[in-house]
């Protein structure tokens, strides 16, 4: 059995304007695993059903704190400091963390604070699309569908053919999500139907049309 050792980091977050007082300070506390003992010669973490529970788990914790934050500023300014590793934490320097940083920092732009530009989140998560491991391809096509272009659905429409379960079904709404209006889904699935054998995926299909 994997020993897995974890340490505490106290994150406190203060609200960057307005006038500041005692009761203006969040504080969030993170436990974040040291995955050490998880890394095989290889460095592949995710061989172990325990380091992924722990990597998984932390992933939850930041979009849960995402969803329940108040102040969407202060969440993507912690964020920022995570993809920039500024904590110097090996946890941080994985993919499928990063894929999550990608898919909660491209969500700044929503809120016109977009500390990290676009094209740098969308190049990472168009890089990891070609790794081996599909964990990481899923995690890729979730923030791809923040982050993306148009021109990507092309990318993702080749993952579709595969009909590998799973990751053709995410690919299928993150297209969705690139192409926006009813008037540009539809006419994509339509091109998109005759090429594909598997029922289930043509039934998601056909509900786009």
């Amino acid at each position: 059995m994997i020993k897995l050792n974890t340490s505490l980091l106290l994150l406190v977050l203060l609200f960057s304007f307005g006038a500041r007082t005692e009761d203006s300070n969040e504080r969030l506390v993170v436990q974040i695993p040291d995955l050490s003992f998880c890394l095989n010669k290889k460095g592949h973490y995710y061989d172990s059903d325990e380091c992924l529970k722990l990597i998984y788990g932390f992933n939850n914790d930041l979009n849960h704190y995402w969803g329940n934050s108040d102040d969407k500023k202060d969440a993507i300014l912690l964020f920022h400091e995570m993809w920039e590793n500024k904590f110097n934490e090996e946890i941080y320097t994985l993919p499928i963390v990063k894929l999550n940083l990608v898919y909660l920092l491209g969500q700044a732009k929503w809120f016109d604070y977009d500390v990290v530009p676009n094209d740098e989140l969308r190049t990472y998560a168009l890089l990891q699309l070609a790794s081996q491991d599909l964990m990481t391809v899923s995690a890729a096509i979730s923030a791809l569908s923040i982050v993306g272009e148009a021109q990507d659905t092309d990318i993702l429409r080749e993952i579709v053919l595969t009909e590998r379960k799973g990751v053709s079904e995410k690919s299928l709404s993150a297209i969705v999500m690139l192409l926006k209006h009813h008037n540009k889904v539809s006419p994509f699935m339509v091109e998109l139907l005759p090429h594909i054998k598997r029922g289930s995926l043509r039934t998601i299909i056909k509900s786009y049309i």
